[in-house]
């Protein structure tokens, strides 16, 4: 037998579920476990004690092998609120600076090429260019990816759709148009007040306000959290 054949219709970006959760007392230890978007991972735990609990589970994983955390820089502060967490971190904090060169372009090109399919001539190039230096370059450049793998012909991601999905820059604005547009209009006030209390600077968590989005696309008082 060949090789296999590429799975056209996954997502070759998408990340969902691939961190790995804590090992529960009495499993066998993972060679390495990866625990990524910590802070997240906090923030939905309401609970002290389930924060604490979680933590604890990270800390014990790491006295049976080897464990790595990601978190952002701005969430590291409320993790030395656990002595335990406070300690790991000390010993073996490693800083991850913006992706750039090399790095950036492997980040573009490795998924596509692992799926089975190929940048137009150039496309590459512009990806590189209008992400590299951006400090807020990834999110956007991870939907724009994620854009242009929907707008495919074929195996071929192609410049014409980059342009058409407004570039890493502009994709994300005009998909959350494309939703403002799609929503009825007498739900339209909620939904545009949402959208900038996801982006409005000190108003609160924005992981909080991004639950709250999520329950209130349930209906009417589900899930919602304005605390």
């Amino acid at each position: 037998g060949g090789s296999p054949t590429p799975d056209l219709t996954a997502d070759p970006w998408a990340t969902d579920g691939m961190a790995s959760a804590p090992a529960t007392s009495g499993a066998p230890a993972p060679e390495c476990l990866v625990v990524d978007q910590l802070g997240d991972g906090l923030a939905g735990r309401t609970s002290p004690y389930e924060q604490a609990a979680h933590l604890a589970a990270i800390s014990a994983a790491s006295r049976r092998g080897l464990v790595v955390v990601a978190v952002r820089a701005d969430d590291v502060g409320a993790l030395s609120s656990d002595r335990r967490t406070a300690r790991l971190i000390e010993r073996g904090l490693h800083l991850l600076g913006p992706l750039r060169g090399e790095a950036l372009a492997e980040a573009i090109e490795a998924p596509a090429l692992m799926a089975g399919l190929h940048f137009e001539s150039g496309l590459a190039d512009a990806l590189h260019h209008d992400a590299d230096g951006s400090a807020a370059g990834l999110p956007p450049l991870a939907h724009a990816l994620r854009c242009l793998w929907r707008e495919r012909e074929g195996r071929t991601l192609t410049a014409a759709a980059y342009r058409r999905i407004g570039g890493v820059r502009g994709a994300l604005a005009n998909s959350g148009e494309a939703v403002y547009a799609e929503t009825p209009e007498r739900d339209r006030p909620v939904l545009r007040d949402l959208l900038l209390r996801l982006v409005a600077p000190g108003r609160g968590d924005p992981r909080r306000v991004t639950r709250a989005f999520r329950g209130a696309a349930l209906g009417p008082n589900r899930g919602r959290r304005d605390e």
